[in-house]
């Protein structure tokens, strides 16, 4: 792995930076310097983290739609089983009377 260097800047650098990038804070100064190779490397790894994030919010869109449909088959089966336990009931009335 390659060593992080660490420089001082230059007042245009420092103008330049501010001018550029100004919420970002610096209170000594230094700036790390990075192959263009790990810039790369740094903006897909970024790009990716916003699919993996639309990817879960898809994902916990799908699980709560999922969830409602099992609520309402639940519902659906509790419906039944209540008829089914009133016939059963009213078949134990007939054949007992």
């Amino acid at each position: 792995m390659k060593k992080i260097e660490v420089r001082k800047l230059g007042w245009f650098e420092k103008f330049w930076l501010r001018l550029k990038f100004p919420k970002i804070p610096s209170k000594d100064g230094n700036m790390i310097t990075i192959s263009r190779s790990e810039y790369e490397l740094m903006k897909k790894i970024i790009e990716k983290e916003e699919c993996f994030i639309t990817q879960i919010h898809n994902q916990n869109k799908r699980i709560k739609d999922l969830e409602e449909k099992i609520k309402e088959k639940e519902k659906a089966r509790r419906k039944l089983a209540g008829k089914i336990g009133g016939m059963k009931k009213y078949i134990n009335r007939l054949e007992h009377e």
